[in-house]
């Protein structure tokens, strides 16, 4: 439900940080786990930001996303 209702994409420590404030007994391992395996089930998409980690966003369709991001700025 978290990456529903956000309009950006999101990072491993952001979505953790969100859910524990829910969940606190989530361990960060286990939001890492489970954004992979959706982004192995193509439920959510990813991009590597600029810091080399992954940011993640729920894939509402089926149609491909393509971002450009400028590695000068």
């Amino acid at each position: 439900m978290l990456l529903r209702h956000s309009k950006q994409y999101l990072g491993c420590e952001t979505t953790f940080n969100l859910v524990k404030a829910e969940y606190p007994k989530v361990g960060i391992a286990t939001i890492y786990r489970t954004l992979s395996l959706l982004e192995e089930l193509h439920w959510v998409s990813a991009i590597l930001a600029n810091n080399h980690n992954k940011r993640y966003q729920l894939r509402l369709d089926q149609k491909p996303k393509y971002l450009l991001i400028c590695r000068k700025c």
